[in-house]
């Protein structure tokens, strides 16, 4: 990751060639979020995409972050 100003986060969205729509999960501790509402019950093969906001807290500087090398781990019951 590499940001610049003070960024505070706030939401992750996500949606999957599965399902319509986006479903979102408040911006976890350590850089981890859990998201399984509107995601039980489908399959875990798919497209993902990902969306994060976040809040610029900064009044110095433009506010941005990037993150690379994104981790997505899907777990699933069977």
């Amino acid at each position: 990751m590499s940001y610049s100003g003070a960024i505070l986060s706030n939401r992750l969205y996500i949606t999957t060639s599965n399902i319509s729509g986006w479903t979102s999960a408040p911006w976890g501790s350590g850089n981890k979020t859990e998201i399984s509402a509107e995601l039980i019950g489908t399959l875990a093969n798919g497209t993902y995409q990902l969306y994060y906001t976040g809040t610029n807290v900064s009044s110095l500087s433009p506010g941005y972050k990037t993150y690379k090398n994104i981790k997505l781990t899907v777990y699933y019951n069977y």
